[in-house]
């Protein structure tokens, strides 16, 4: 079994050394993972130690589509397997997995690069929305950006799939699901970001919601303090739901060099992540 499977790894590998453009390859040997970049014939070698690192790795930025083949014994038993396996090229894929109060979202960006965070959940229309605004508020940014032929062909899809298990004890399996309409009853209302670089070398960040401007050269520290309680006090009965940017540029932090989504959502997950503590803290 052991030469069966050495065997039909390096055939694996030999085919997509052959075969034109950039790709990767996952290999697992106990709870260690082994990612093999595979480049115009040469090979380079990432050893990942454990599940954290792996995902870790999965979500560096790389301006080139690098699509992913897992070898059949990676990943057995995780979701990350049968996502990895659906990546399309040049569109934004969104995945979720439901677990109680909670729930997983994974992110494959234009170049296939993974994001993945968890949330609390009450139902698919709040957990999908508040990504949906962001993602096409990112897309129509990046959009504007560029001369209006290229603007025509980069608009990007932006497809949605969950992650269920048709009964209790059985396999996975992947739906495709329609993207969330938006309700005229929904508690959101959009919170916008702007990232740039201050004279000192740190960023510096400024918080719209609902038009009201936070700055952090007004408000420094209690920046995300200020925004909470401004938050808190739109909301009916000061309910404490979590609350999402719906919109970031970070064009002065990147100048005439376009983010790529992947990095646009991790620099969201660490203004929320401030936001959400703020407000817990009230």
């Amino acid at each position: 079994a052991l030469a069966r499977r050495i065997n039909t790894v390096f055939t694996d590998a030999q085919t997509l050394l052959d075969e034109p453009g950039e790709s990767r390859y996952l290999l697992q040997v106990r709870q260690h993972y082994h990612l093999l970049d595979l480049v115009s014939g040469n090979v380079r070698h990432t050893t990942l130690s454990d599940m954290p690192a792996l995902l870790e790795h999965l979500g560096e930025a790389h301006h080139s589509v690098r699509p992913i083949r897992v070898e059949r014994h990676a990943l057995e038993g995780t979701d990350l397997s049968l996502i990895l396996g659906q990546a399309r090229a040049h569109c934004i894929q969104v995945f979720y997995r439901v677990q109680g109060s909670q729930a997983e979202i994974t992110v494959l960006d234009e170049f296939n690069a993974l994001w993945r965070q968890q949330q609390p959940y009450r139902d698919e229309q709040r957990l999908l929305t508040p990504l949906l605004r962001f993602l096409q508020s990112v897309s129509y940014r990046r959009n504007t950006q560029l001369p209006f032929e290229e603007n025509r062909l980069a608009a990007m899809d932006i497809l949605f799939y969950r992650l269920m298990a048709p009964a209790a004890g059985q396999a996975l399996d992947i739906e495709r699901r329609p993207s969330p309409r938006e309700n005229v009853g929904d508690p959101f209302y959009d919170v916008q970001a702007i990232v740039e670089h201050s004279e000192r070398g740190r960023s510096r960040v400024t918080l719209y919601c609902n038009h009201q401007e936070f700055s952090s050269l007004e408000y420094g520290a209690e920046l995300f303090a200020a925004v909470a309680h401004f938050i808190l006090a739109q909301r009916r009965g000061a309910e404490r739901y979590p609350c999402y940017i719906t919109d970031l540029d970070m064009s002065g932090l990147h100048g005439t060099g376009r983010a790529q989504t992947v990095q646009h959502l991790r620099y969201k997950a660490h203004l929320e992540a401030a936001l959400n503590q703020a407000l817990e803290s009230l």
